[in-house]
């Protein structure tokens, strides 16, 4: 198998995980953010149901994207959507703000999670194909069931805004190398995210996927 069609694959897979990671980690921070946002259950509920409205939606549209546009320029829209989703929802001082982040976490997990599935479909040779779709079909599976228990934890220890920035690779590489400079840059003496010494492999996988 081409390793740059599999790097390829785990850097779009590691998107979409990390997407669908965050549609069921909020269901466990509502509690918290009704009490600093001071809005009821009727209104954040609106987190999950919009994200999930929005992903429903982009999703279906992966056919005309895959035809319209590359697979570099999908990938590139789908980086630059999520990560913009989770600075702007940690940097969030209303409910308001906090929607429209989770808007544009939904249309970048929308755009990542059926990239995925059209790399591994579109390039990957006949004899793989069959193992390569059980890999993203349990990316899919293993996310939302993780999701509640990441949430939970990550809020306890760090707090919400740490943990949703902490879901951004690229700030998290620039934390943890800080971190290690300065042990006090972050509370407590820990680590910002305790994977954090992963991503500069998943650095050079997003390379990869961007010269493919």
């Amino acid at each position: 198998m081409d390793p740059k069609l599999l790097l390829a694959i785990v850097a779009t897979g590691l998107m979409a995980f990390i997407g669908i990671l965050t549609e069921t980690m909020t269901n466990v921070l509502f509690s918290t953010l009704m009490a600093e946002f001071h809005i009821g259950t009727a209104v954040v509920q609106w987190l999950t149901t919009g994200y999930l409205l929005v992903v429903s939606i982009v999703t279906p549209l992966s056919s005309y994207l895959n035809h319209r546009f590359t697979l570099k320029t999908s990938f590139i829209v789908a980086v630059v959507l999520c990560i913009a989703g989770l600075l702007l929802a940690a940097l969030a001082v209303n409910f308001p703000m906090l929607m429209m982040a989770r808007i544009l976490q939904g249309a970048g997990t929308g755009v990542a999670l059926p990239l995925m599935f059209n790399i591994i479909l579109e390039q990957s040779p006949r004899s793989r194909l069959g193992l390569l779709m059980g890999v993203g079909n349990m990316v899919c599976a293993i996310a939302p069931a993780l999701g509640p228990t990441v949430g939970g934890v990550g809020v306890a220890a760090i707090g919400w805004r740490w943990m949703v920035r902490d879901s951004d690779p690229i700030p998290c590489h620039r934390g943890n190398r800080r971190h290690h400079d300065n042990p006090s840059a972050t509370p407590n003496g820990a680590c910002a995210f305790p994977l954090g010494a992963a991503y500069p492999a998943h650095s050079r996988v997003c390379g990869v996927c961007l010269r493919a």
